[in-house]
């Protein structure tokens, strides 16, 4: 038997990669310092954008040849890690609790929205600074780093891959150019609407930001009657695949949207649950009961009813559509609709091969296409690990005395980076069970595959 060799994560390549990415945070991460020049909380926001920039130009000067697909996901890994523990430090400065300031940044560059913060106790820099993380943290920071700071070629694509798994060019460059176009407009669209919807120009725009990237931190504790229908047209646009709105501009044709399987799905779930809530006795009305179906299912996070007293059939029916989330290829989160209708496909082929001949052949088909069994069982291992996760997650919950509906629904909004919280996550809430969330928040975000193939002792051993 031949053995191939081990080769050990290359560090330089990871180092030189994440120095670009650096040099892309550093001046993205002084923004919010212009709104907090009008509250005097500037300061962290200029030394903190300072200090990363230094440090990325830094490990520009590292090796940067020769990155693989495993250096391509630590890249990945470290550009949600690293913003978390910037905001959080600068949050944590300005007198906040620290566990409760990592958690918010966390918590924005996982685009989740779950916060101990209510909206009034903080100031109007770490509303923006929270929804910009958030909007950035949507498409990814690597997806700019390759519009920006990259030349085209593997090392791209393979960054590419990572963070976007719907491609819709044959360039990394070409498909973030077009990505980013598409979410550009996403975002304008958002703001004009709540601005017509009477939102004051500051709260437009960071509804605007938190819409696109499906983030979901507001301004107000519940949302305002009157931001209702803009936000559920905005979450349902916002969750679908924009390699589908691609196609359907380049064909100039709205029969793609039509015939796109997740798009199907995602309707049939987000109309199916607002018709459960509303005769689960919750007692709602039809504008709210739309408003978080489309919310849990896009993964917003907004919510214009307080989820803590609705019953726990509307909590459990909440959790499972949150962990399915939106369409694989957009902002949202959750395991994706392609892959719940993949894994039911699958589990319809297992029943039928029982009660088909032995030596009969049935093909899983999406459409004209046939699925391989590899995408299968991936499609299958991933629900798997999700379940497995939250079931971990509610059980520390509820060693810890808290309900199992309430439980499940906050581990299940946390990995599905939703936000929406049925009253656990508070100030008060313990401080381990803050960890587990953020833990969550950082597994749902990359899909834990790129931290489980971080993790192998193979990335730095050699045998």
């Amino acid at each position: 038997m031949v053995e191939t060799a081990i080769v050990p994560l290359r560090w330089s390549a990871v180092a030189h990669y994440f120095g670009v990415v650096l040099t892309l945070i550093g001046p993205v991460s002084a923004l919010p310092a212009i709104f907090g020049l009008w509250d005097g909380t500037a300061l962290p926001y200029i030394v903190g954008a300072t200090a990363t920039t230094i440090a990325g130009l830094i490990l520009m000067r590292t090796g940067g040849e020769g990155i693989g697909f495993r250096e391509a996901m630590a890249v990945a890994v470290l550009t949600f890690l690293y913003p978390a523990i910037l905001l959080g430090t600068e949050i944590w400065v300005l007198g906040y609790p620290a566990i409760d300031s990592f958690f918010e940044g966390v918590s924005a560059i996982t685009t989740t929205g779950l916060t101990t913060f209510p909206p009034d106790v903080i100031p109007p820099s770490v509303h923006f600074a929270r929804s910009l993380y958030q909007w950035v943290g949507g498409i990814g920071f690597a997806v700019f780093v390759i519009l920006f700071l990259t030349r085209p070629g593997t090392a791209a694509h393979r960054l590419l891959t990572v963070h976007v798994s719907d491609k819709v060019s044959p360039t990394a460059r070409k498909s973030v150019m077009l990505l980013t176009g598409i979410y550009a407009g996403i975002t304008a669209a958002s703001g004009i609407l709540y601005t017509l919807s009477g939102e004051p120009p500051y709260d437009a725009l960071i509804h605007a930001l938190t819409t696109a990237s499906t983030g979901g931190f507001s301004t107000h504790s519940l949302l305002p009657p009157g931001m209702v229908p803009a936000a559920i047209v905005m979450m349902c646009i916002s969750a679908q695949s924009y390699a589908t709105y691609y196609k359907a501009l380049a064909r100039r044709s709205v029969a793609v949207l039509a015939r796109d399987y997740q798009l199907v799905s995602f309707t049939i779930v987000t109309i199916a649950s607002a018709l459960i809530l509303l005769a689960s006795g919750w007692g709602i009305s039809v504008g709210d009961a739309f408003l978080v179906a489309s919310s849990a299912t896009s993964t917003t996070g907004y919510s214009s009813v307080d989820i803590s007293a609705s019953p726990d059939s509307a909590k459990l029916l909440l959790s499972a559509i949150m962990l399915v989330g939106a369409s694989l290829g957009s902002t949202g989160g959750g395991f994706k609709q392609l892959r719940l209708i993949i894994v039911l496909k699958g589990l319809k082929r297992s029943i039928l091969k029982h009660l088909l001949p032995k030596h009969a052949v049935k093909p899983v088909r999406l459409g004209e296409q046939v699925l391989d069994e590899e995408e299968i069982g991936f499609a299958m291992t991933l629900v798997l690990i999700y379940i497995i996760i939250v079931f971990a997650s509610t059980l520390a919950f509820t060693l810890y005395g808290y309900g199992l509906a309430d439980s499940l629904f906050e581990a299940s909004s946390a990995l599905a980076t939703t936000g929406l919280s049925a009253g656990l996550t508070s100030p008060t809430f313990p401080g381990v069970l803050k960890a587990v969330l953020m833990v969550d928040m950082m597994l749902g975000r990359l899909e834990v595959f790129p931290y489980l193939a971080l993790l192998h002792p193979r990335n730095y051993l050699r045998r």
